[in-house]
């Protein structure tokens, strides 16, 4: 005879699919579930994919067997159970090396709740692992995917804004044909902990490009963001370049960034 929570996680209805995985977490046989907890991380219906990482989650305080179940479901060829695996896995253990495939494959995923998630995790793991962060760095880079290059560029900002190598990697990225990237490459600037002559130069050079106003109003804040930093100093030519664009013609969000930007340099001294 079939398990009746076996017959309820094939139900047709994903509410009844999304019960029987919260049911399983109680359930003295559990164990038997196992394998079918971890193919409902691959359910099309995100409910039931985040009930069946949550009991996953909870039977594997009691039931060893739910590490290597996980760990096996991340080498599936359903992507969406490959990354909730993942991200299960990172509930019941330490971060490591082993998520990372899963992890930068969701970085270029089409659902935004996925992609910060999976990046959050990528922070994460590289706080942990040095090894993680020349990968981000490739794949900012060279990444064919425009989408995944701009999460790479925000893993970055949280990542290591204290290193110069990550800086200029961020600064190549301002001049990327594509403008998410772009625009992700400007607010990771604004994270930095240091602003070299190459970092200010660029945003400089942005803030007065007249034929970009999105990007002017982003490179503008950023500048602000810098200068607001106590250990950070702007050189006079930038400080000089937020005053005239205050009182230029520029569109009015490039004027008003401008604008609080020189009170926000001006607090920090």
């Amino acid at each position: 005879m079939s398990h009746p929570i076996l017959e309820r996680l094939d139900s047709a209805k994903a509410e009844q699919r999304r019960n029987a995985c919260l049911e399983a977490a109680t359930d003295p046989s559990a164990v038997l579930l196992l394998d079918a907890l971890a193919r409902a991380l691959g359910d099309p219906d995100k409910r039931v994919a985040q009930a069946a990482s949550d009991s996953l989650a909870k039977l594997a305080a009691t039931c060893p067997e739910v590490a290597d179940v996980v760990r096996n479901a991340m080498r599936t060829d359903n992507a969406r159970q490959r990354w909730n695996a993942a991200f299960t896995c990172s509930r019941i253990e330490p971060v490591a090396p082993r998520l990372l495939p899963a992890l930068v494959e969701a970085l270029g995923s089409d659902e935004g709740d996925v992609r910060w998630a999976a990046a959050r995790l990528l922070v994460n793991t590289g706080r942990a692992h040095g090894e993680v962060l020349p990968l981000v760095l490739g794949l900012a880079k060279t990444d064919p995917n425009p989408t995944l290059r701009s999460m790479a560029l925000y893993c970055l900002r949280e990542l290591a804004p204290d290193e110069p190598g990550c800086a200029r990697v961020i600064v190549a990225a301002t001049r990327d044909p594509v403008r998410s990237v772009k625009h992700a490459a400007l607010t990771a600037l604004a994270a930095l902990h240091d602003a070299d002559d190459a970092v200010v130069d660029r945003l400089i050079e942005v803030s007065v490009d007249g034929a970009d106003p999105s990007s002017q109003r982003i490179a503008t804040f950023a500048l602000g963001a810098l200068g607001a930093r106590p250990k950070i100093e702007l050189p006079t030519r930038a400080i000089d370049c937020l005053r005239q664009l205050a009182h230029s013609g520029a569109p009015s969000e490039v004027r008003t960034a401008a604008q609080r930007a020189i009170t926000a340099c001006g607090s920090a001294r």
